[in-house]
């Protein structure tokens, strides 16, 4: 599990939000984006993997940061169930709705 945010800053196109978001879903195809550009990422990739994938789809400017996903909690206003239970659920690999 991990997560992986950018930041675009050279470009703002919906073409390279688009290309992130393929590269990501290249890793896990059920990827969910947690806010505008962090994903919460599935894999037994590594680290490092994952890193590159997204990475290469990025311009050498933007910014990438990718962090193992161990025993992570958050709570976000305009979501209607704890963050924390959606973790969970994605650790016991479904997804809950919302």
């Amino acid at each position: 599990n991990y997560f992986v945010t950018y930041e675009l800053r050279t470009r703002f196109e919906t073409s390279d939000y688009a290309r992130a978001e393929k590269s990501i879903r290249g890793i896990d195809r059920d990827a969910v984006r947690v806010l505008y550009t962090t994903w919460h990422v599935k894999t037994t990739n590594g680290l490092a993997a994952v890193r590159d994938a997204v990475a290469s789809a990025l311009h050498p400017d933007d910014g990438l940061l990718v962090v193992r996903a161990e025993n992570a909690t958050a709570q976000h206003p305009c979501v209607g169930h704890g963050i924390q239970s959606w973790l969970d659920g994605r650790r016991d690999g479904h997804l809950l709705s919302s």
